[in-house]
């Protein structure tokens, strides 16, 4: 079925793992060669200032730290750019109930994690939880907040098809 006249059409997870942009080592120019064609749905991220503010910083500091001249080329994943939001928020909701709980522990109320008949739940774990699920702003994807305990997205994608070592989007969608 590699044969000319059939098509490879990749689905979205396995897409948004893969960074054709850069890809200089012989492992990476092989695979990226025998996808020349693919057809695929990847996540749409729309641009922004604060998205190309990050990315240009990281770039930087890539470059700078380890010399590494392929971050040029960097490309971002929609899944790396939603672990950011992800643990932004989450650092948020922390700094908001920690202000509302102690965290210290007292010299003699050591945690033994092997005592498991005495291992209680956290004080704050509900408080966390509750802060997350209450969390609205806008992140490097986009709109970020919960509805009935489930995080939103607006769900765009773009059909790409796979040239050189990149992509060239066909067209967008929506789920």
């Amino acid at each position: 079925m590699i044969a000319k006249g059939y098509v490879w059409i990749m689905t979205l997870n396995s897409m948004d793992h893969l960074n054709l942009v850069g890809s200089s080592s012989s492992s990476s120019t092989s695979v990226t060669d025998s996808m020349q064609g693919v057809i695929s749905v990847k996540s749409y991220i729309p641009a922004s200032d604060e998205l190309h503010n990050f990315t240009s910083r990281l770039r930087m500091k890539l470059i700078l730290s380890e010399h590494n001249m392929e971050a040029y080329d960097m490309e971002l994943s929609s899944f790396c750019i939603r672990a950011y939001d992800v643990a932004w928020g989450l650092a948020e909701a922390i700094e908001r109930v920690s202000s509302k709980i102690s965290l210290s522990r007292k010299p003699n109320n050591k945690l033994n994690l092997m005592d498991l008949d005495n291992i209680t739940t956290s004080t704050g774990g509900s408080m966390l939880l509750k802060e997350i699920f209450q969390l609205k702003f806008r992140g490097l994807s986009g709109d970020f907040q919960f509805i009935n305990g489930k995080l939103i997205s607006i769900n765009a994608f773009e059909i790409v098809n796979v040239i050189g070592k990149g992509y060239r989007r066909l067209g967008f969608g929506l789920l």
